[in-house]
């Protein structure tokens, strides 16, 4: 790769040489230091090879001795071109600027990545190498890798470790995350356990305190579960401790939805229409369209796509490409069942934000409800076992 970058700067000459003595010319070639590379035979009596432009010029008295004639099958290479282009000095001039303003360009950052974080949001961390000097636009070589990774070890808490790569004009930020400790509860304060919502006790699992209930208990919201007053023997006085523990309850969430005759669907129609923005330098150019988009519902998709040279070299310009799909709804009648499986689907889809992650559904039941103008619903109640306690911290008084 190097070997042809040299050579297209000094400039090639492919040359084919035909006669008798083709090996004596080759032996001539090498004994004046005349280097000669890729060299093919095409038949008995002629050879192709390539030399550089400086070696050329000594070709025509190297065949006149060896006795071979010399054709010129290609010249290519920068003094090739420039010669070429020597009378029009605009053009001369605009392709230098051109190299100089490229060389420019590939000294800095145009893309930033950021990879292995979960957790921590990727603009955080972006926001925190830009104070490191790490942001399109910045000059690779006042890039200190070892300082980001120092300044963002010591600034962040959840990281466990950090590389910055820089290859071409794209930066990469490698990080691992810590996984953090439990926050620690201030168990120094005397505090009851109490519940956090209405079942039926299953198990009560006591750490530090005295159990208030049994399973098998009904409970409600704001009851105390495990008390904080542990009584001491041979005192009426009481030990206040932070009470501890786990408290599992039979609960239930009730969730539900109204039986409709029709189910409204969207169904593409196949039409699109494209909208196209070039952002170059960070200045947003949008692409003019003869016809202007009239679709009344539709679905958008957005689609960036940086110009990149290879697998490394991002340049300034991204295509924003914004894609719309025309939808018309639809309504479509639903039986009996039908009805009734669409209403499950929605209840199911609500009990995922009105049920506890940490809850363990037991049991499902379904049954029709009416209101009070007779409309119909279904409704849904779903069983669970789930810890209902939380610690509440009390005052303590003289007399308690």
């Amino acid at each position: 790769m190097i070997f042809k970058l040299i050579n297209f700067f000094r400039g090639i000459v492919h040359i084919k040489i035909e006669g008798k003595f083709i090996e004596r010319f080759i032996n001539i070639c090498t004994y004046h230091n005349v280097f000669l590379w890729d060299i093919v035979k095409v038949d008995s009596r002629s050879m192709t090879m390539f030399l550089s432009r400086k070696a050329f010029r000594e070709v025509d008295q190297v065949a006149e001795k060896a006795k071979v004639t010399v054709e010129v099958l290609k010249k290519s290479g920068l003094p090739y071109i420039l010669g070429k282009y020597k009378k029009r000095k605009a053009f001369a001039i605009g392709a230098l600027l051109f190299l100089i303003v490229t060389i420019y360009l590939m000294s800095l950052v145009w893309y930033v990545e950021v990879i292995g974080n979960e957790e921590v949001s990727t603009d955080e961390l972006l926001e925190e190498v830009k104070k490191s000097g790490i942001y399109v636009g910045a000059s690779k070589r006042n890039i200190n890798t070892d300082d980001v990774i120092s300044t963002l070890m010591l600034d962040r808490d959840d990281l466990s470790w950090a590389g910055v790569y820089i290859k071409g004009t794209k930066v990469t930020l490698h990080v691992t995350e810590r996984d953090l400790p439990p926050i620690v509860e201030d168990d120094s304060l005397p505090a009851d356990i109490m519940a956090l919502k209405d079942g039926v006790i299953q198990e009560v699992i006591v750490k530090a305190g005295v159990a208030a209930v049994k399973k098998g208990d009904s409970v409600f919201k704001g009851d105390v579960l495990i008390k904080g007053d542990v009584p001491l023997k041979f005192s009426e006085n009481k030990l206040h401790v932070h009470a501890k523990g786990e408290v599992y309850a039979t609960t239930w969430y009730e969730i539900k939805e109204p039986v409709p005759e029709f189910k409204t669907v969207k169904e593409l129609t196949g039409k699109t229409y494209k909208k196209t923005r070039i952002d170059i330098f960070g200045v947003s150019i949008p692409l003019p369209k003869p016809v202007a988009m009239s679709y009344g519902e539709y679905e958008m998709e957005v689609l960036e796509k940086p110009l990149i040279i290879g697998r490394n070299v991002y340049l300034p310009v991204t295509t924003e490409v914004s894609l719309y799909k025309e939808v018309q709804s639809k309504d479509i009648a639903l039986d009996e069942e039908q009805a009734l499986e669409y209403c499950v689907s929605l209840i199911e889809e609500r009990a995922v934000d009105v049920i506890p992650e940490e809850a363990q559904i037991l049991a499902k039941y379904r049954r029709y409800v009416y209101d009070d103008n007779g409309k119909k619903y279904v409704e849904m109640i779903f069983e669970c076992k789930e810890d209902i306690g939380f610690n509440v911290v009390k005052e303590i008084t003289e007399n308690s």
